[in-house]
């Protein structure tokens, strides 16, 4: 697949962002964004400037490997 994956730390109060290069070999921190009403539009104008053909988004899975409260959250999101 072509085109950088943005890898995504879901937070309640803050989002952290991992950016690949184009070709996928190795990614880096790309910042915070505050969870606000804005959030999803800032990802997707992050998505469009850099090129991004895939998300991913860090799931928190509880100790028995369900989901857990923040799981819920975050599938939500």
């Amino acid at each position: 697949m072509i085109g950088r994956a943005l890898g995504i730390d879901y937070g309640s109060r803050r989002v952290g962002l991992a950016l690949s290069d184009p070709l996928r070999i190795i990614a880096s921190g790309a910042g915070v964004l505050q969870n606000t009403p804005s959030l999803v539009s800032s990802l997707a104008r992050l998505v469009e400037e850099q090129g991004v053909a895939e998300v991913i988004v860090g799931m928190p899975y509880a100790p028995d490997g369900g989901l857990g409260k923040k799981g819920k959250e975050v599938e939500e999101f």
